[in-house]
């Protein structure tokens, strides 16, 4: 059973540091399209990556924190 248990959480922590470093990459595409909301809000959606299809604001808050789970392991 412990041996499954580790298994698990290595599995864990690679897919997780993947999915951080994609982010992170993922950041450095400029690939945004404008669109206007249902209210009139004018929101730029990046349009490839991990984070496609979400907002310019939530990339550049989630991006900080896909690094520091890069630089210090923390998953």
């Amino acid at each position: 059973m412990k041996k499954l248990i580790i298994i698990f959480i290595l599995i864990v922590i690679i897919l997780s540091t993947a999915a951080s470093y994609f982010g992170v990459i993922s950041y450095q595409t400029s690939d945004y399209q404008t669109f206007t909301t249902a209210r009139g809000d004018k929101v730029e959606v990046q349009m490839e990556g991990i984070y496609k299809y979400n907002t310019k604001a939530y990339i550049v808050s989630g991006t900080p924190w896909d690094l520091v789970r890069l630089l210090f392991g923390i998953n």
